[in-house]
């Protein structure tokens, strides 16, 4: 039994010892479906000077895996036996489109004085069929009635492009929706004519894949891009009602901050930075930017701020009521009267309250228009027709004739 058990152990040391080693796979990635490729698998085999103890390959399986499931197998003819280093080749075609993984079994017969056995190894790589999918799309803004270059990088295998753009733009000068046998660098034009002149700010989709006779074509890729540039707002709340609003991107021509009156700002402050500050009292109240773009074009971008621990911090989806309105008939919209597919009217004030309809101002976070408003009495309260105003999200800000405010957010469903 105890020379069994050494005898045991000594083979075992000359299997780990002895191990055949797949040092790696060699052929292209990408490749086309119907083309034929060669792969190399180089190995590594032990054996002593007086061959007592050596490794034998038998075979070398070769498997190529689709979704988890092997959809080729193949045996290399001709491979190196014995030897310090080896190699097997093995040619392939008529693969799948998509990611293929290649696993290659090194089988062998490791001979040792006691015994002989059959052992292998695996080793695994990635190749891709086809076209691979582009993966970004260089540019991001057109000046309005300008064109803008876009691009992306080579693909391997693909012989053209093909993008599309929204009905009527054009890429190169060949109008779209869908423009084939381009390039990775284009030209892309908005289209010019008054029933589909994209409106600035707005956001389109491009897209872009790429195409071969023999190889097929990838995925699309796609982008979202603006038209002009737009500024970006964060608010930062300090105490005792200290404000901060931020405009980004900061390298614009020029910035104008026109801020609500009822707010401190200093004499000596400037309002034509990217940045500014004040005081905002704990008022609920209206920051206008005016900015110009590197397109030249003029636009405003209109921020709410309100208390932050009463709904904030003033984003205006996110408005809150920086002073309640106890015994002044605090302005609300009762659940009843929300807007929904069905209701028309948007009660504000559900109880009696002012003899006149309070002042209001109505703000579409959708298109940024600020506007005032005329609200009517209806029973014990007022109330706003909203039957005309288009779907979307919207901010109401009523202030009682008693100096009361109250800012309010509703959604004008379908």
């Amino acid at each position: 039994m105890r020379n069994l058990a050494t005898c045991t152990l000594m083979i075992a040391g000359l299997i780990n010892a002895f191990a055949a080693e797949i040092n790696s796979i060699e052929g292209n990635s990408p490749v086309c479906p119907q083309s034929t490729t060669t792969y190399t698998v180089n190995y590594a085999l032990n054996f002593t000077n007086t061959l007592t103890t050596f490794d034998e390959v038998k075979s070398v399986k070769w498997e190529f895996i689709q979704n988890g499931i092997v959809v080729k197998t193949l045996f290399s003819s001709t491979f190196v036996p014995i030897a310090p280093t080896g190699s097997a080749k093995i040619n392939v075609s008529g693969l799948s489109l998509g990611l293929t993984k290649i696993r290659v079994t090194l089988n062998y017969y490791l001979h040792t004085p006691y015994s002989v056995a059959p052992l292998n190894t695996q080793k695994t790589r990635d190749i891709f069929v086809g076209i691979p999918d582009p993966t970004i799309i260089n540019g991001d803004v057109i000046c309005p009635g300008s064109t803008a270059l876009f691009s992306i990088g080579s693909l391997p295998n693909a012989t053209s492009y093909t993008w599309e753009v929204p009905a009527g733009w054009r890429v190169n000068g060949v109008i779209g929706p869908v423009v084939a046998n381009q390039g990775m660098l284009v030209s892309i034009q908005p289209c010019s004519d008054t029933t589909c002149k994209p409106i600035p700010l707005s956001a389109f989709t491009i897209k872009v894949k790429g195409v071969s006779a023999s190889c097929g074509q990838s995925n699309y890729s796609s982008k979202t891009i603006k038209i002009d540039h737009q500024v970006n707002i964060t608010e930062t709340n300090f105490p005792y009602n200290d404000v901060k609003l931020s405009a980004s991107p900061t390298n614009f021509p020029s910035y104008q901050w026109t801020l609500d009156p009822a707010w401190y700002f200093p004499a000596n402050g400037n309002k034509n930075l990217p940045e500014v500050s004040f005081n905002s009292r704990g008022l609920t109240g209206l920051a206008t930017l005016t900015y110009t773009t590197p397109c030249q074009n003029t636009y405003t971008r209109n921020w709410w701020w309100v208390l932050p621990n009463t709904g904030g911090p003033g984003s205006p989806g996110n408005p809150g009521d920086p002073q309640p309105d106890p015994g002044d008939c605090d302005p609300e919209i009762p659940v009843s009267y929300m807007p929904n597919a069905k209701a028309m009217n948007v009660v504000y004030l559900k109880a009696p309250c002012d003899e006149e309809p309070p002042a209001a101002a109505l703000y579409s976070s959708d298109t940024g228009s600020l506007k005032s408003i005329k609200l009517v009495r209806n029973g014990e309260g007022f109330e706003y027709d909203i039957s005309s105003l288009k779907p979307g999200v919207y901010i109401m800000q009523v202030k009682t004739s008693k100096g009361k405010h109250k800012t309010m957010k509703f959604i004008k469903m379908d």
